[in-house]
């Protein structure tokens, strides 16, 4: 619940929500301190009067979550800002490596909005910055790290028009290729880089044909039910829709 800056409440929802599926149990990671604004980047007060490290959770309760995860099957995190969830992932080994340790014995990773946002090697912050063109591009910044470099994810992507600032990025090398998830929509890709989508709305890529070297930059927009291969940049399953740009 990192991302957000109503735990108790998100996690009451997302409870109710995951019963449908009858989970073996909902358990939830320490939430940040009442004192600490990981946004902004203030201490806590302990930390401001002992100049010591900044210590973000209660050491018990981290230990019990870091337990918990040697056994987990999926690891979900909420929306808000992925700003906040690299805050943690930044400044806690333990709970980083823990983390890494999961993804590397298999264990599912799904995000929701800022979740989502997180996953890439570069993440979108959430910032822009204006081209000459007046146009605007995504800033980025360290992420997870959980897909390859060069790939990058921004979500409410169609709800909210985020169609430059992502295209924009991708522009700037050709070896790049971004993914705009909208809203009731999921992408799921597998270890081998196999995208699927299932949801009520689209996913939209943007990237080149790396076999054309001069080749103009593609979009394509994929419908419930499409499969794509991140690799080799190829439908692999229809119910997509592809423009040339």
């Amino acid at each position: 619940p990192w991302a957000t800056t109503q735990p108790k409440e998100s996690l009451e929802l997302l409870r109710t929500q995951f019963a449908t599926f009858n989970p073996k149990s909902v358990t939830s990671a320490p939430f940040f301190p009442d004192d600490y604004d990981p946004e902004n980047g203030k201490l806590c007060k302990a930390a401001l009067a002992f100049h010591q490290p900044i210590e973000l959770f209660d050491a018990a309760a981290k230990r019990k979550f870091i337990e918990e995860l040697r056994t987990a099957t999926t690891l979900y995190f909420t929306g808000g800002s992925q700003n906040r969830i690299l805050k943690v992932y930044e400044e806690d080994r333990e709970i980083a490596t823990a983390i890494r340790e999961f993804r590397e014995r298999g264990g599912l990773y799904v995000g929701t909005s800022a979740g989502t946002a997180a996953v890439p090697k570069m993440m979108m912050t959430g910032k822009l910055v204006e081209l000459a063109n007046g146009t605007d591009m995504a800033v980025v910044a360290n992420g997870l790290g959980f897909l390859p470099p060069g790939v990058f994810v921004d979500q409410h992507f169609i709800q909210r028009g985020r169609f430059n600032r992502l295209r924009n990025l991708v522009l700037q090398d050709r070896s790049y290729i971004g993914i705009g998830i909208s809203e009731k929509t999921a992408a799921i890709i597998g270890e081998g880089g196999r995208l699927e989508v299932i949801g009520d709305s689209q996913v939209v890529l943007y990237f080149y044909d790396l076999s054309d070297p001069t080749g103009p930059l593609t979009e394509v927009w994929l419908s419930r039910g499409a499969h794509f291969d991140l690799n080799t940049r190829t439908l692999i399953k229809p119910s997509a829709i592809k423009v040339k740009r």
